[in-house]
């Protein structure tokens, strides 16, 4: 297979918290973000946002994309 050569990243990030449940204001006021990993081709990288993908083909499609808001963005690595 030939693959358009991209970068693989990993990206750790803040991401959103949510419960679907009743809760007290106290114990919804001690809630936070979540700490998350991804793993994944950097497709594009704008001011605001990195945009990865997990999954790629050798025709140039992709699935399960993930458009990262910049400022949720802890770090970033380039895997060799």
């Amino acid at each position: 297979m030939k693959f358009t050569k991209k970068p693989l990243m990993v990206i750790e990030y803040d991401d959103i918290t949510t419960h679907g449940e009743w809760n007290t204001e106290k114990s919804a006021e001690e809630m936070s973000p979540v700490k998350c990993c991804m793993v994944g081709w950097k497709l594009k990288t704008t001011k605001q946002n990195m945009i990865l993908t997990p999954m790629r083909t050798d025709s140039a499609e992709c699935t399960n994309v993930h458009v990262i808001p910049r400022g949720c963005i802890r770090s970033i690595r380039k895997v060799e």
